[in-house]
């Protein structure tokens, strides 16, 4: 099976090529420079001597806030007059403050601010949470994902034993990027491509790879290898697998192999803007093309069910979680059952938490702020116990919810 469609011969192939990887292991740390450290005077040469573990994070960073715990963990373990734990981020003073007064949480650290970004540029910092482990001679033994420094691997760089090598880009080296078009397209904002084939490779292999690019809630550049149906139709339409009805589950388990992109210009989509979801041109012509490309038909119905839907309780109390960052947005539930939103308004969060809780969750609350959430999922008494401290509330209701009905022909 598969499905073709090239607009003006506008493809663009990317070719992305990155420095080769190498260790940074033994290799001496550069300055760690700061401005200030919050509610604590230290010097600049604080930790000379001394084993420091230190977090590069940001108040905007959802995985970095939900790292706290195991960070906590880390330096209640470990932390002693030979071995100190800092993080640090590029935010304001400001900001920084704002953060921990409003959301209570802790950091057993010393919280550095260095708003010149000296000391992320120094370390070649290029993604957040990340960790360094830097020993008594001011060599770096460890670096990577916070996620992924465990006590047995702390406790050999404290004993000053081998670790393994740390794979990573060296200090102080950029990474060489080069994306030029193959074919020149003669108008940036017009090109579009769209290719669809049931995947060769089976429904039962584990060679799974999938790359994504949003524009708003529409997917504008989907490349998928080998998943399945239902979770290209999920990430689309921006619809959780649970409000899904369909006349074939069978088909709609089926592993497919999916490219798509499209340029800015919209406008060829215009008789699209409502056929599907309300004026989301660029995604009912995407579903169409995959329903034309496996057979099947969407549309949205209503129907009564029982769910949950989300509430404002306490305004004054809800608007003082507005997002401090307008750039930035995320989400992480990678250590459950926390759960860390940020940047993202009330519609989006009630999104987030369906998928997470798996349960449907609606809001009518017409609010297009963004707020920065921190909850605990683990059911739905204790996620409600973490929604009020924010001004908010799920109360059960019986009424009509938006599925997402797939017909097989």
């Amino acid at each position: 099976m598969k499905f073709f469609i090239c607009s003006l011969c506008l493809f663009i192939s990317i070719s992305i090529q990155a420095q080769k990887k190498d260790t940074i292991s033994n290799q001496n740390a550069p300055d760690v420079i700061f401005q200030r450290c919050l509610d604590k005077n230290v010097s600049q040469n604080f930790y000379k001597g001394k084993i420091l573990v230190i977090d590069f994070w940001a108040t905007w960073c959802a995985p970095c806030i939900a790292l706290f715990p195991h960070f906590n963990e880390l330096s209640k373990k470990f932390s002693n007059n030979d071995v100190l734990f800092a993080a640090i981020t590029d935010e304001p003073t400001e900001i920084a403050q704002k953060f921990f007064k409003r959301t209570k949480k802790q950091l057993n650290a010393l919280i550095l601010i260095d708003t010149t970004q000296k000391t992320k540029k120094a370390f070649n910092i290029s993604t957040i949470p990340h960790i360094v482990v830097i020993d008594r001679n001011n060599v770096i033994r460890w670096s990577g994902d916070g996620g992924e420094l465990t006590d047995t691997m702390l406790n050999r760089i404290i004993k000053n034993e081998q670790v393994p090598p740390i794979q990573g880009f060296p200090i102080n080296k950029q990474i060489q990027l080069s994306a030029t078009p193959k074919y020149k397209p003669l108008n940036e904002r017009a090109f579009f491509s769209f290719d669809a084939a049931e995947s060769d490779t089976g429904k039962f292999s584990l060679d799974s790879k999938l790359y994504r690019k949003m524009r708003y809630s529409d997917v504008f550049q989907l490349s998928s290898q080998n998943n399945p149906l239902v979770d290209i139709i999920e990430l689309i339409t921006g619809y959780s697998k649970l409000r899904f009805i369909t006349n074939n589950d069978l088909k709609m388990k089926q592993h497919i192999d999916l490219d798509y992109k499209i340029g800015l210009d919209t406008s060829r989509f215009r008789n699209y803007v409502n056929s599907v979801f309300i004026n989301s041109p660029i995604k009912n012509y995407a579903i169409s093309l995959l329903g034309d490309a496996f057979k099947f038909k969407a549309k949205i119905i209503s129907q009564k069910q029982k769910h949950y839907e989300l509430i404002i309780t306490d305004t004054s109390k809800l608007h003082s979680f507005m997002s401090m960052q307008s750039k930035h947005g995320g989400f992480s539930d990678d250590y459950f059952p926390r759960f860390e939103i940020v940047g993202f308004n009330l519609k989006g969060i009630a999104t987030h938490l369906e998928s997470s809780m798996k349960t449907i969750i609606t809001t009518n609350i017409q609010d297009n702020n963004r707020y920065d959430l921190s909850l605990d999922i683990s059911n739905i008494e204790t996620l409600n116990k973490s929604l009020q401290f924010h001004g908010l509330k799920l109360i059960e209701v019986n009424d009509k919810v938006g599925l997402l009905e797939i017909n097989f022909y």
